[in-house]
């Protein structure tokens, strides 16, 4: 019976032995670590001009603000500091991800002063040049002005929209590897701001599809909202109406388990949903 215990484990840590070299040779390559802040490039987005000193330290600030408030209401101070060090980031995804669509929105704008200037006879440089002067919003005009500053250096003007295509939102690169492909090909002007003018009409169409698509989601978003709301107001009004129920959770078991799982599925659910519907619009 040892034997064929022995036997069986051994079989099994053989198969385990080859699983895992399988894996080894089939993993993909270990990303190279960068220096720097994990939300650097979000702050930047967000366009809050915070250093990642200050802003671990404000994350640290709200924890112990949010712990020391618990402490003194009785309450256990855990999960109200895992929300206080949540809530910065949460805050700033929100913040960035907006900025980020007004920068996208903005594009379509460059995209229509370019085929303008191109219309007028000016040249491509200078209508891109003419572009990135009109917007104020430095990180908007970035892939357009990374293109100029490429091209100002030695490179060549597709080689420097592929450059600026690298940081641009998902749906405005394509419009700039359009027009790298233009120029690549060495096409007139007059084809070139045909060429303009069609990716203008794709940003165009695809913030027209957009907005549809968020009149369309507007009643989802309120039910969400709604939604939200009946769990907490329902859970007052019970507490004010049964005794039992606000003696279950003002005890340790509601405090420390009942209302931080309710709060965290609150969340949790909420964040879902509005992330489904943020796919839906990308």
């Amino acid at each position: 019976m040892g034997t064929i215990v022995i036997a069986i484990a051994g079989s099994l840590a053989c198969a385990a032995a080859v699983l895992l070299a399988a894996c080894a040779l089939l993993a993909p390559p270990i990303p190279r670590l960068r220096a720097g802040h994990p939300e650097g490039r979000r702050l930047r987005d967000a366009g809050w001009k915070w250093q990642a000193r200050q802003w671990e330290m404000l994350r640290l600030a709200l924890a112990t603000s949010a712990g020391l408030l618990a402490w003194l209401c009785g309450w256990d101070p855990g999960p109200p500091v895992a929300a206080a060090l949540a809530a910065p980031s949460v805050a700033l995804q929100v913040r960035s991800a907006s900025r980020r669509e007004q920068r996208r929105r903005a594009s379509l704008a460059q995209f229509t002063l370019i085929g303008a200037a191109l219309a007028s006879g000016a040249g491509l440089v200078e209508a891109i040049r003419r572009a990135v002067a009109s917007e104020r919003d430095i990180l908007a005009a970035a892939p357009l002005a990374r293109a100029l500053h490429e091209f100002s250096v030695g490179a060549s003007l597709s080689d420097g929209l592929r450059a600026g295509a690298e940081g641009a939102h998902t749906r405005t690169r394509p419009a700039l590897l359009t027009l790298a492909l233009g120029v690549e090909e060495r096409l007139p002007a007059s084809r070139l701001r045909i060429l303009v003018e069609a990716a203008t009409d794709r940003l165009a169409f695809d913030e027209q599809i957009e907005t549809e698509v968020r009149a369309r989601a507007s009643g989802t978003r309120l039910q969400i909202w709604a939604m939200a709301a009946v769990v907490p107001l329902l859970g007052m009004y019970l507490i004010w109406t049964v005794p039992l129920v606000a003696e279950v959770l003002s005890s340790d078991l509601g405090r420390r388990l009942l209302i931080p799982a309710a709060a965290a599925l609150e969340v949790t659910g909420f964040l879902l949903a509005r992330r489904a519907v943020r796919d839906v619009v990308a």
